[in-house]
């Protein structure tokens, strides 16, 4: 597996937050979830045919503290 470049998408009114992570997969597979920060939480994420979107406001993962992009995925 392999995931290929990540954009994140920061809060429109508070730019110190991070709404959201987006990146491509392939093979394209079914459950996936990431992690943001080194033993933080995890987040659910929306495949469709391989194109990956991640929210990341609950918990509120934060500009700051983003320091990895760990990809889980499962078919």
């Amino acid at each position: 597996m392999s995931y290929f470049p990540s954009s994140y998408t920061l809060n429109a009114a508070n730019p110190q937050n991070v709404d959201q992570v987006a990146f491509t997969i392939a093979p394209t597979t079914g459950t996936v979830k990431v992690q943001v920060v080194s033993g933080g939480s995890w987040y659910a994420c929306t495949n469709t045919a391989g194109s990956v979107t991640c929210a990341t406001t609950s918990p509120q993962a934060t500009a700051a503290t983003v320091n990895q992009l760990t990809v889980v995925a499962a078919q």
